[in-house]
C-alpha cells in the first residue's frame, strides 16, 4: 500500500527514486532563484538557490542528481539540500549547479526534479576538500547522463 505519509517519509530519508516510482512522477521544489552569497563562484561551481517553504518536505540533506526546468527546458543539474557546513552556515538551502550553462537566472521561476542521491552533506577541511568533491559529483552525474543515453539530447518538457 503506497500513502502519502510513506512517500513523505521515503522524501525526508532522500531516498527520492522510491519516492518518485510510488508518485509516477520526479520529486519536484519548485521557486524563483535568489541571490545567495556566491560562493559557488569562487570555487568554479556557480549555484541558482532557491528557500524552501517551511511547509515544504525537503529530501535529506545532501547532493543529488537533479533535472533543472527553466522556460520548458530541462538542464541536467547537480543539487545540494543543506546548510553549507564548510562555510558554517545555517538554515536549510537548495542550490543547484547546472551542468554546463551560463546565463544569468535571477528571479527566474526554476524547478528542481530530484532523481538521485549522491551523497550526504559533510563538512570538508578545506575548501580544495570541497571543490574536488564537488567536481567529483559533477562527473557522477555526467556519468549517470551518459549511461542513460540521454546526455546530448534536447529536452523539452
Amino acid at each position: 500500500i503506497v500513502s502519502s505519509s510513506i512517500i513523505r517519509k521515503l522524501i525526508r530519508e532522500g531516498d527520492v527514486e522510491q519516492a518518485s516510482k510510488f508518485m509516477n512522477r520526479l520529486y519536484t521544489i519548485s521557486g524563483k532563484v535568489v541571490r545567495g552569497k556566491k560562493l559557488g563562484n569562487t570555487i568554479g561551481f556557480p549555484t541558482i538557490n532557491l528557500i524552501p517553504d517551511d511547509n515544504l518536505v525537503l529530501p535529506s540533506k545532501g547532493v543529488y542528481i537533479t533535472n533543472a526546468v527553466i522556460d520548458n527546458h530541462i538542464f541536467y543539474s547537480v543539487t545540494n539540500v543543506g546548510e553549507n557546513p564548510t562555510f558554517q552556515e545555517k538554515g536549510i538551502k537548495i542550490e543547484t549547479y547546472i551542468l554546463n550553462f551560463e546565463g544569468n537566472l535571477y528571479g527566474s521561476n526554476v524547478s528542481i526534479r530530484f532523481i538521485k542521491k549522491i551523497r550526504d552533506e559533510k563538512k570538508f577541511n578545506s575548501i580544495s576538500e570541497l571543490t574536488n568533491q564537488i567536481a567529483r559529483d559533477v562527473e557522477y552525474a555526467n556519468k549517470y547522463f551518459s549511461s542513460k543515453g540521454i546526455y546530448n539530447k534536447i529536452n523539452m518538457c
